[in-house]
């Protein structure tokens, strides 16, 4: 996780209350508690994130770049 800043652990509450009778899986108070930590978790780490713009050529220079660029294969008045 120290090399990425994008990674969480989100700490789970182990009480009673939040699971089903046999205790193995969530009950419905225990996802909607469990999912609200997951909300937050993401909202924070995309708080954090830096965002680098993506940086494009305008339309006129990219042709005057592909005209530079372009070698004719044949003349007009050749064909």
């Amino acid at each position: 996780m120290k090399v990425f800043d994008n990674a969480s652990i989100i700490e789970v509450n182990s009480e009673r209350g939040q699971y089903s009778e046999h205790g193995l899986h969530l009950n419905s108070k225990g996802k909607d508690q469990l999912a609200k930590k997951i909300v937050n978790t993401v909202k924070d780490i995309l708080k954090k994130t830096k965002v680098d713009p993506v940086i494009m050529k305008w339309k006129e220079q990219h042709v005057m770049d592909s005209e530079k660029n372009h070698i004719p294969l044949a003349n007009k008045n050749q064909l």
